[in-house]
């Protein structure tokens, strides 16, 4: 009886530690951009750009209501559906002011980076990464 404890209880903390075990890294944080009354974010989690896949989102927001302006899908990450989701997620690592503050430049985790016009919404790819 006395093994068979410690054979649940060592199967049970494997199960345990396996499931802790990240596959990946949380994301860093993104610093958002403030530029003339508007806060400019890239959440990283689908539940807080409102979609069903994680990454490639920016957010505008007003400074003072704390109302949402538009949120934009910058680009999409295809998944492989042989591999877990979690692994293959490609989360946004900056935003910068470009230009005369006409548009955003936006960098993923792959080194890709694109420029949103601030106007149109208009999304171009201006390098590849890996």
């Amino acid at each position: 009886m006395r093994a068979m404890s410690r054979v649940f209880v060592s199967t049970l903390v494997l199960f345990i530690g396996y499931q802790c075990y990240a596959k990946r890294p949380l994301p860093a944080d993104v610093r958002p951009l403030i530029y003339k009354g508007v806060m400019y974010t890239a959440p990283h989690w689908a539940s807080e750009n409102n979609s069903k896949r994680n990454g490639g989102y920016v957010l505008a927001t007003e400074v003072e209501t704390g109302n949402q302006m538009w949120r934009k899908r910058v680009y999409s990450t295809w998944y492989n559906p042989f591999l877990e989701e979690d692994v293959q997620d490609v989360f946004i690592v900056s935003i910068e002011l470009a230009g005369e503050g006409d548009s955003l430049i936006i960098t993923n985790e792959k080194g890709n980076e694109y420029r949103l016009k601030l106007k149109s919404l208009k999304v171009k790819k201006i390098k590849s990464g890996t």
